[in-house]
């Protein structure tokens, strides 16, 4: 079973939540690790800050960029955002996460982009693959098919998960 740090998806909205349990339901045995609110890029300095030490390292938490899933694999780490309907806030957050998360991972191993929704923007398709970013659309309606829609003209052996089985 893959283990989940420091806790499973607290920091996520409703909307969010729902749609990163619907992916655990079908996908959680794809990964070893998953890990929340990853924080990465510049801190804001509050030092100057009157503040209680809990309060300022809480503000400091909430103004820093946090992922919101790191999934990990031999060899293989994915920066993913689970977004209700896909557009372009998922786009610029993909791209920040996986600017700054790139630095910290080790030399060799792979980085990949998800973006897990329910729906996926009409005119984003071509942004998502512009940018090497993976979907997979994850809807609540039981009569829609899980997608798992790959980059066009990336060639690499990686892939997210495999989605090989059936919602049932």
């Amino acid at each position: 079973m893959a283990q989940h740090k420091p806790r499973p998806f607290y920091h996520m909205l409703p909307e969010d939540t729902a749609i990163w349990e619907r992916f655990l339901a079908q996908f959680e045995d794809q990964f070893d690790l998953y890990e929340y609110d990853v924080l990465v890029g510049p801190r804001v300095d509050l030092s100057e800050v009157e503040l209680e030490p809990e309060l300022q390292q809480l503000a400091e938490r909430l103004l820093a960029i946090r992922i919101d899933v790191v999934a990990s694999r031999p060899g293989e780490k994915w920066v993913i955002e689970v977004k209700p309907t896909a557009g372009l806030s998922a786009l610029g957050q993909i791209l920040a996460y996986e600017f700054y998360y790139s630095r910290l991972v080790p030399p060799g191993t792979f980085l990949g982009k998800m973006v897990v929704t329910d729906y996926l923007r009409h005119y984003m398709g071509p942004l998502f693959d512009h940018h090497k970013i993976w979907v997979l659309v994850l809807p609540e309606e039981k009569d829609r098919p899980i997608q798992l829609i790959p980059p066009k003209g990336v060639e690499y052996p990686q892939k997210p998960v495999e989605v090989e089985h059936v919602r049932s």
